[in-house]
């Protein structure tokens, strides 16, 4: 279809994407799956607790810390995580 030609010619560059705080990694897992074109995602995350009760929803964030794309940023002070997230230009608290 024309649709689909067009979106075969369009072609957008890779980014990188930034999300502060992995929660159930949920919110991860949909930007993984919603952006294509998405180079690496950052996780931002001071809580090791977190990240290991973020496993207990493998099933629902089809287990997004395993993507290769994903990169844990973990115990990071909630400073360091204002700076980092302030430098980046599509930032999503999730």
């Amino acid at each position: 279809s024309f649709w689909g030609r067009l979106a075969r010619l369009i072609h957008l560059p890779p980014r990188p994407a930034l999300i502060v705080g992995l929660g159930s990694g949920t919110t991860a897992a949909a930007i993984i799956a919603a952006r294509r074109a998405l180079d690496s995602l950052t996780v931002l995350e001071i809580s090791p607790e977190e990240v290991e009760a973020s496993r207990c929803f493998a099933p629902e964030n089809g287990d997004v810390l395993s993507d290769p794309r994903v990169d844990l940023a973990l115990g990071l002070t909630p400073e360091d995580m204002t700076r980092i997230a302030a430098e980046d230009d599509a930032t999503d608290s999730g």
